[in-house]
């Protein structure tokens, strides 16, 4: 009888593990499913924020290049008007670089006794509106 009542206990308690094992390893799926989607929401905000990021500094840098450009479309403006009313022809008066002015600011520098570059410049204005542009 012991026999029979073992093996029927030993039948049960092979039940009981298998229910209990099914149970934990339910259970450990669904934590590493958790484990897995928080996983994967952060990596998606790391994402969001380098997107973002990256948008601001593109922004950024294109605001710094539209500011540069006005500035130097400026600087050349206020050339081309120092070298008109120095006596040189820069071309229009525009605000942009043109092979007349190119040529107007290399004599200006040349009967200057300044390095001949033909570009404009700040340090370029400057010498003309101390010399009367």
């Amino acid at each position: 009888g012991s026999l029979v009542g073992g093996r029927e206990g030993a039948q049960a308690g092979a039940i009981i593990g298998g229910v209990v094992g099914l149970a934990q390893g339910a259970k450990e799926k669904k934590q590493r499913k958790a484990q897995q989607e928080a996983y994967a929401r952060q990596q998606a905000e790391r994402e969001r924020i380098q997107q973002e990021q990256q948008r601001a500094e593109q922004a950024r840098l294109q605001k710094q290049a539209a500011a540069q450009e006005d500035f130097e479309v400026r600087t050349v403006l206020e050339i081309q008007k120092s070298l008109m009313r120095l006596g040189f022809d820069p071309g229009d008066i525009n605000g942009k670089m043109s092979p007349a002015t190119e040529n107007a600011i290399r004599l200006y520098e040349q009967q200057n006794g300044l390095l001949e570059t033909g570009r404009p410049s700040q340090e370029l204005l400057k010498h003309m509106l101390q010399h009367g542009g």
